[in-house]
């Protein structure tokens, strides 16, 4: 099974950089993957096989929810905006 990447992951790599860094967040997804070392700030681009195979894991995903960063109003029920006094 493969992992869904997206744009904004920062993943750890098998082979760290140069710099010292395992560590790279993807700029750009597709046939070719563009990526940006978080140590240094270098870009590279590398092929979606060569990319997955040096993948280790998932470090951050931005796009996922977590209990701190939803608001609170997403947990109550609509409300109307609206009240009858201010139709007129």
């Amino acid at each position: 099974m493969t992992a869904e990447y997206r744009s904004g992951q920062v993943v750890q790599m098998r082979k760290p950089h140069p710099c010292g860094s395992s560590e790279w967040e993807i700029v750009k997804t597709g046939l070719f993957f563009q990526v940006r070392c978080r140590g240094c700030g270098r870009r590279a681009e590398m092929r979606r096989d060569a990319f997955e195979k040096s993948a280790r894991r998932i470090v951050s995903d931005p796009q996922t929810p977590n209990a701190a960063n939803m608001s609170k109003t997403a947990a109550r029920p609509d409300t109307d905006v609206f009240s009858e006094s201010d139709s007129t």
